[in-house]
C-alpha cells in the first residue's frame, strides 16, 4: 500500500542461523477505471533485502600441492534492523544499526577434516565441488564501501608438508556489498 513503511526487525546472520532472504516489491499503481476492457497482469519489480557471498580456492602452481584445513571470515555486518519505505514515488530502504554481533569470534567458519586439496579448477569450499557448477551462498546484510574493507579471510592450510600448517589472514579490498547481489571471493594459490 502506498504511504506505508515497512520496519523489519534487527536480525542476526551468521553461521548456525537459518539462512534466508527477504523480498520486497516497488509501488505500482494503477487506475481500474482507465480502460476497464482490458487489464493486464500487475508488473511488480521484487529487491533482496540481504545480500551474499560465496568463497571458492584453487592452486595454479605446477611445484606445490595445497590442502586447506580451515576457512574462517570475520568483519561482516552480522547484526542490523532496516526500513522499507514505501510512501514516496520509489521504495527506499534504510538500514540501521549495523554491527558485528559476533565480536571478536568467526562469523563463518568452515574446517575440513580430512583436508580440501585444491586443484587448477576452482572449488567451492562449501560444496567442494567446482565453483562453476556448484556454487553455495551465504546470506549476510549488505555492507559499506569501509565495512567492506574490513573483512578479513584467515586460511589454515598445507602446503606439501603436512605436519606444519600454515596461516594467512587476508582483508578484502573496500567495496560496497550491495543488497541483491552475489559476492564472489575467489582465492587463488600460487608458488
Amino acid at each position: 500500500r502506498n504511504n506505508q513503511i515497512l520496519n523489519v526487525p534487527a536480525k542476526t546472520l551468521s553461521q548456525g542461523v537459518a539462512q534466508f532472504d527477504f523480498m520486497y516489491s516497488d509501488i505500482y499503481e494503477r487506475n481500474l477505471n482507465e480502460n476497464p476492457d482490458y487489464m493486464s497482469p500487475v508488473q511488480l519489480k521484487f529487491s533482496h533485502l540481504f545480500t551474499s557471498f560465496g568463497i571458492a580456492a584453487k592452486n595454479v602452481s605446477t611445484n606445490i600441492t595445497y590442502r586447506l584445513r580451515s576457512v574462517q571470515v570475520e568483519g561482516l555486518v552480522t547484526s542490523a534492523s532496516a526500513v522499507i519505505d514505501f510512501s514516496g514515488a520509489k521504495t527506499s530502504v534504510t538500514y540501521n544499526n549495523q554491527s558485528n554481533a559476533n565480536g571478536n569470534t568467526a562469523d563463518y567458519s568452515f574446517t575440513f577434516d580430512d583436508r580440501l586439496l585444491l586443484t587448477s579448477e576452482l572449488k567451492d569450499i562449501m560444496t567442494r565441488n567446482s565453483a562453476e557448477q556448484d556454487r553455495e551462498y551465504l546470506i549476510t546484510w549488505p555492507m559499506t564501501t569501509q565495512q567492506a574493507g574490513q573483512v578479513r579471510i584467515t586460511i589454515v592450510y598445507d602446503n606439501g608438508n603436512y605436519s606444519t600448517p600454515s596461516t594467512k589472514t587476508m582483508t578484502l579490498p573496500e567495496g560496497a556489498w550491495q543488497a541483491g547481489k552475489k559476492n564472489n571471493i575467489n582465492m587463488v594459490f600460487i608458488d
